[in-house]
């Protein structure tokens, strides 16, 4: 057997460097001394999703989106091959992990635009935070939360 590097540098860095950006927004987000750490940590997450979207456009064949996500017919075809055990081999994702990339780098901009917004906490001083309405802004916190897990 053959092996086959799929993932160049660029992807690499990106995978653990996002890992490493999360566990540390996760593990500095119940204190309030820790918040301009987590805002930090909460700006790498965003560089690091338009530095990926950016590659996923520009970068080698592998890297790029259009080699791993599908539409919503072909992510069911291959469920469908999954669940009969007999699922296709693929070189990156397969399609169902092509949606779940699309749906963590949803999910990771849902949280840096929620947590732009709920930044600061009770005050709410977020540099979007004036776009909204006090009771607004409570409710984005609450979105914030409910996409960290918490």
């Amino acid at each position: 057997m053959r092996t086959v590097k799929v993932w160049d540098v660029v992807v690499r860095l990106f995978h653990w460097g996002l890992a490493l950006a999360v566990l540390g927004s996760f593990l500095t987000s119940d204190e309030d001394a820790l918040v301009p750490v987590h805002v930090r940590l909460g700006l790498a997450v965003v560089a690091l999703v338009v530095a990926r979207l950016a590659w996923g456009v520009v970068g080698p064949g592998p890297a790029r989106f259009s080699s791993f996500v599908r539409g919503p017919r072909q992510v069911l075809a291959y469920a469908r091959e999954l669940v009969r055990g007999r699922p296709p081999l693929h070189l990156t994702h397969n399609p169902l992990g092509g949606a779940m990339v699309v749906a963590l780098l949803v999910v990771l901009l849902g949280l840096a635009a929620t947590g732009a917004v709920a930044y600061a906490g009770p005050e709410f001083r977020g540099p979007l935070s004036g776009l909204l309405s006090l009771r607004v802004a409570k409710g984005v916190k609450e979105v914030h939360e409910a996409l960290s897990g918490r």
